[in-house]
């Protein structure tokens, strides 16, 4: 194959160029020029969807380019066309063409003969007789229909020229692993050997002599034995020799069949259609000398296809991952393999395969269980998948999942508080879900009776807002009875009959209240009357809701008296409360200041951190770590918590009682860990390259304490430095 870098492409026949796109999915455009035309196909993701050649339709179009002799290719890489012209496989596309290819071939190199060669009616062999001259006879043309290998149009490829194949067709036939088989025995059927005919047994009817022609003697009949001896050799002659031309006609078609099928075997590409030959021949053939050989080669050439199906299934099948989409293009994959290969140890090892996924699915879908999903997505992918594989060994697995949904869902029902409405319309709307999403779990029942049971309960709230809107005691007893007497559900009835009761009860005891309330009324009945009015009806044991009334007034009386003291209490307790209050938002004020401050430090800090990121990581919560030494250290110093900076054993006790990060071990730095932080390049961006930070190092030099400290200014070399103890300086805590 000669390419040019232009994208011409020559020396390599258009069919076999198409295969090597089609294996590898290409979109590209192909302009094929011929030697007195030119043509164009698009192609997409590996199949032509579309042709353009004179003015004919897009399909007879790609058969008129693939049928131009001595081809130059243009490829280009990208593909203007988008929709489907061409509804047939490429596979399919292919072997059309070459098939209309070889007899336009077969028909110009008849024509070339016919100018060499005069034309001469075919006449039968001297050796036939003229019973096998008819129709059905040896050298007719419909014989020569009938024989396998003669040149005639093949019904099953002319079919599909004109064949429009349906999506899914489409889908199965355009895979890029498996290639339908042609089906060829349909012209190989006809027995090439003519019925013998039986003989006609002839005979002569004698007319009835008269009496006076009547011989005197008869004749013998040893003649007629003759004549019939003489008609069945000639029949026995006749036979043989038709019987030795047919054998000589079957082994001139036997090495005319297997001269073409060698041409054939030498011009095809594909191995699908080289098979498929060599199955034509075998089975007009079964007995030819060649056919062992011939045998083996298919046997061979299955076993190729066979394990480049199966190849191609692996590799196809090792990119899909476990999502229902790719589980479902893993079955299909599978099943067009089991279509094409049926029996057969890869048709075992691709069995497994499918079951191996299956099982896989069964699990995923388990452990997304467990994973809580989405619920309503999860429930359906599993029903589906219950209804497809109901034999799988996966089903235990998703039956465990959904027990265990079933419970926790189980649980959380029977845990929610069900005291308002909208609680108990919540937990409805759950139990309900759970009794149609977990049909076979063992709660069901349980759950189906809790559910009545909130509807009773709703039922119940219902009467009791309805009876809370009338005021009076004895509106909601003519209520409640109406209720009761309206009410169907014998559970019901209990709550209405005890209802009813006590309101009764009631209206009798307010009754009581109301002649009470009518003598505290009376007129010139003074206040400790009253009270004492009160003190008799309080020790009658009234109800609660009266008592409450009837205390209430009495304390109103008593507390008359009282008005004074209990305005001076009242305005010292307010006193109280304002200086709390105040004092309250004082340190309120403080606190947001302190936080605001943190915030804005380490704001800033992190701002910075991103210059340095390559070594300290921020690890969140006011922490953060030196990559190099692995150490974590306070984000920000003590400064940014206190508001003020720390002497030597204030900064002790703050680090002490430092709790950031989840950590409580923090400690100062020694002096080389300091150093190694401010130092070493790239180092620690603080804010201020000015402050010197305390060390844990501290040492007595003459009668006085002196401690080691380190600056943050970046320098390449550490220049010690000490601090009394009693000094202000900076704090920045470490933890092993």
């Amino acid at each position: 194959m000669a390419s040019s870098p232009g994208g011409k492409i020559q020396g390599i026949s258009l069919p076999a160029f198409l295969q090597m796109i089609q294996m590898e999915k290409s979109t590209c455009t192909l302009t094929v020029q011929g030697k007195r035309s030119t043509g164009r196909l698009f192609i997409r993701d590996g199949e032509v969807i579309d042709a353009q050649y004179a003015d004919l339709a897009a399909l007879e179009a790609a058969y008129e380019i693939l049928c131009l002799p001595d081809p130059v290719i243009h490829m280009e890489k990208d593909c203007a066309h988008t929709q489907r012209q061409i509804r047939v496989p490429m596979m399919h596309l292919l072997m059309e063409g070459t098939r209309r290819f070889d007899e336009r071939a077969s028909r110009i190199s008849d024509e070339e003969d016919a100018d060499f060669f005069p034309q001469v009616s075919p006449e039968p062999p001297p050796c036939v007789p003229e019973s096998f001259q008819g129709p059905g006879a040896p050298n007719s043309p419909q014989h020569h229909a009938d024989t396998p290998g003669w040149e005639t149009e093949d019904p099953d490829l002319s079919g599909l020229a004109a064949y429009e194949f349906s999506d899914e067709e489409f889908r199965q036939a355009t895979q890029p692993d498996f290639t339908q088989q042609l089906s060829l025995d349909a012209t190989e059927k006809t027995d090439p050997l003519p019925k013998k005919k039986s003989p006609k047994k002839t005979g002569r009817t004698r007319k009835p002599a008269s009496p006076a022609s009547a011989p005197a003697t008869v004749k013998p009949s040893f003649s007629r034995k003759k004549a019939a001896l003489f008609l069945v050799s000639i029949l026995t002659l006749a036979t043989l020799m038709t019987l030795g031309g047919l054998y000589a006609y079957r082994i001139y078609q036997h090495q005319d069949a297997y001269a073409r099928l060698q041409e054939a075997l030498g011009r095809l590409e594909l191995p699908e259609q080289r098979e498929a030959v060599l199955s034509r021949f075998l089975a007009s053939f079964p007995q030819s000398r060649h056919a062992p050989d011939l045998q083996k080669t298919r046997d061979q050439l299955r076993d190729l296809i066979l394990e480049r199906d199966y190849q191609d299934l692996l590799t196809e099948e090792s990119s899909l991952s476990q999502t229902p989409e790719s589980f479902d293009k893993a079955l299909r994959l599978y099943e067009r393999f089991l279509v094409s290969h049926p029996q057969g140890d890869k048709a075992n090892a691709v069995r497994t395969l499918q079951e191996n996924r299956i099982l896989a699915m069964a699990h995923y879908l388990a452990s997304r269980g467990r994973e809580t999903p989405a619920e309503a997505q999860w429930l359906e992918e599993v029903r589906n998948f219950t209804s497809r594989f109901p034999e799988s060994p996966g089903i235990q697995a998703l039956q465990e999942s959904l027990l265990m949904r079933g419970n926790i869902h189980m649980e959380h029902i029977f845990t929610l508080p069900a005291q308002t409405s909208q609680a108990r319309s919540q937990i409805i709307a759950l139990a309900s879900d759970f009794i149609q999403n977990f049909p076979g779990h063992p709660g069901r029942t349980r759950v189906g009776e809790y559910l009545d049971h909130l509807h009773r309960e709703d039922r119940i709230a219902a009467f009791r807002a309805a009876a809370s809107q009338m005021p009076d005691h004895a509106d909601q007893l003519r209520f409640y009875e109406r209720a009761r007497r309206e009410e169907k559900d014998p559970l019901v009835q209990p709550f209405l009959q005890e209802r009813i009761t006590e309101l009764r009860q009631r209206v009798d005891e307010d009754r009581i209240w109301e002649q009470v309330l009518t003598d505290l009324r009376r007129p010139g009945l003074t206040d400790p009357a009253r009270i004492a009015l009160l003190d008799r009806y309080l020790m009658e044991n009234p109800p609660e809701r009266h008592r409450m009334e009837a205390q209430k007034e009495r304390t109103r009386m008593a507390e008359r008296m009282e008005a004074q003291e209990k305005q001076a209490r009242e305005e010292r307790a307010r006193q109280t409360a304002l200086a709390l209050q105040r004092q309250q938002e004082e340190e309120r004020a403080r606190r947001a200041a302190a936080r605001l401050r943190l915030e804005n430090a380490q704001r800033e800090m992190n701002q910075r951190l991103t210059q340095v990121h390559e070594r300290f990581r921020n690890l969140g919560n006011g922490v953060m770590q030196d990559t190099r030494t692995q150490k974590i250290w306070m984000l920000v110093d003590a400064e940014a918590y206190t508001g003020s900076c720390l002497d030597f054993e204030g900064a002790r006790n703050f680090v002490q009682q430092l709790e950031l990060g989840g950590y409580r071990d923090w400690r100062l730095p020694t002096e080389n860990e300091l150093a190694v932080l401010f130092k070493n390049p790239p180092a620690y961006p603080l804010p201020y390259p000015d402050r010197w930070y305390w060390t844990s190092e501290i040492f007595s030099r003459g009668y006085q304490n002196e401690v080691r400290v380190v600056t943050a200014r970046a320098e390449n070399i550490l220049q010690r430095q000490n601090r009394s103890p009693e000094n202000c300086g900076h704090t920045l805590a470490i933890r092993p």
